[in-house]
């Protein structure tokens, strides 16, 4: 018999704002090197201000929430996919949104529904503050109205109370 000592060398990825962040994978290393460099998206991922993005976020599935360094670098790879390459473009909007107004007065998430008088139909969370609900409230529209399946608005709804009728 014979016996060796093998040495590898593995190359690791370290956030140089969370130092306990690793990974030996080169795709979720670049999430890593945009959250350094978009220090929000580490406020975003770790609080809970956004229940959206945020530790609980809903747009997340139950393994990536909470508080673990696992759950944490789960959540920066969905936003950093949601802010650079989204399957629908509304979606990257609305990560994109997040980041540029999360350290807002009035921060906050809601939830949006269209109404065609009848029946809510399309509906999503978005993060919006009082100044921006219009330009929210616009941008969840013109959304419902693309795609396969619409219906006329009536009204918008936001947390379940009417925010605007439409003619």
């Amino acid at each position: 018999m014979i016996s060796e000592v093998v040495v590898t060398e593995t190359r690791v990825y370290r956030s140089s704002v969370i130092s306990e962040i690793v990974t030996e994978n080169a795709h979720i290393a670049k999430a890593i090197d945009w959250a350094d460099a978009t220090p929000v998206v580490w406020k975003i991922v770790r609080g809970t201000r956004s229940k959206l993005f945020g530790q609980n976020g809903s747009e997340y599935y139950g393994y990536q929430r909470g508080p673990t360094l696992k759950a944490i670098l789960e959540r920066v790879v969905k936003l950093h996919e949601e802010v650079t390459t989204p399957v629908v473009p509304f979606w990257g909007w609305r990560a994109r949104f997040t980041l540029a107004h999360y350290g807002d007065k009035g921060f906050r998430t809601g939830f949006f529904q269209q109404f065609d008088g009848q029946y809510d139909r399309h509906c999503c969370s978005l993060d919006y503050t009082p100044k921006t609900l219009d330009e929210c409230i616009t941008e969840f529209r013109r959304w419902c109205d693309t795609g396969g399946c619409r219906y006329d608005t009536k009204a918008i709804k936001l947390d379940k109370k009417i925010v605007r009728r439409l003619p």
